[in-house]
């Protein structure tokens, strides 16, 4: 069995937060990671806008019925209205753009209405669980469905590629072992644009795995965090969006290979 307190207070250091986000990118590049914790966040792009808005509609779907097409601009309004107004601010988004993103993201809804939703629970599951250390574990899971055999955790994904998804999947069914002593049946990131789903089925095995590699990655940022030092710097495709990439060489020369 999983122990509740998933992480032992072995190095010290000022209490944090971690997100499936903070693990898959710490998986990446450890030093962007450690960048995150430092305040550095990348620019908000009107891709991850239109990712965020899509999210909401899904959920406003999936807990009020059908969106109506007289109505889905008004809905996308209201969405950004009441969660994404300043991510809107930040991009200076003109009309035009924003009604640009509002038919793309009608065009994945038409989409998104054609999947299967036979045993839907919950959208936008937040969990917040204390790890041991100062450490919280802290996020949002895309919905979760259920039926006799067990609990399944969908995320949603509107670009087309999931195969990477694995490590944010993984740390699902850690916090729901750890919430609720069961380990779901499984764990799907499905890309509403293609269809392509990523299937996970975790089993104990998977889990303590995880949890040891959370632990590793906490002790590693907390150190640090303390000394002021840097980790390992790993470049790749997803250079493009770090936030440090202006002071590092690595992932400039990735950038500009790519």
């Amino acid at each position: 069995m999983v122990p509740m307190k998933l992480y032992d207070d072995r190095v010290g250091g000022d209490p944090f937060n971690v997100s499936a986000s903070l693990y898959t990118t710490y998986l990446q590049c450890p030093q962007q990671a450690l960048g995150r914790l430092q305040g550095f966040y990348g620019k908000g792009s009107i891709a991850s806008f239109k990712g965020k808005l899509a999210h909401k509609i899904f959920a406003a779907h999936l807990e009020d019925g059908e969106i109506p097409a007289d109505v889905f601009s008004m809905t996308c309004k209201k969405a950004v209205g009441a969660d994404l107004s300043q991510d809107m601010a930040e991009l200076g988004m003109s009309i035009s753009q924003f009604n640009g993103v509002v038919s793309e993201v009608e065009a994945l809804y038409e989409r998104f209405k054609t999947l299967p939703m036979d045993g839907f629970k919950e959208a936008e599951v937040e969990f917040d669980l204390d790890a041991g250390g100062g450490v919280a574990l802290r996020g949002r899971m895309d919905a979760i469905f259920a039926d006799e055999d067990g609990t399944r955790i969908i995320d949603w994904k509107t670009g087309t590629y999931v195969s990477d998804n694995e490590p944010q999947l993984d740390f699902y069914a850690m916090v729901w072992k750890l919430l609720h002593d069961e380990l779901p049946i499984a764990t799907d990131a499905l890309s509403v644009a293609t269809g392509e789903n990523l299937h996970r089925v975790p089993n104990d095995a998977t889990v303590l795995r995880t949890v040891e590699d959370v632990g590793a990655m906490i002790d590693a940022l907390r150190t640090a965090l303390s000394a002021g030092s840097e980790l390992a710097r790993t470049a790749g495709p997803y250079c493009r969006w770090c936030p440090i990439l202006d002071t590092c060489q690595e992932g400039t020369a990735a950038v500009d290979l790519l």
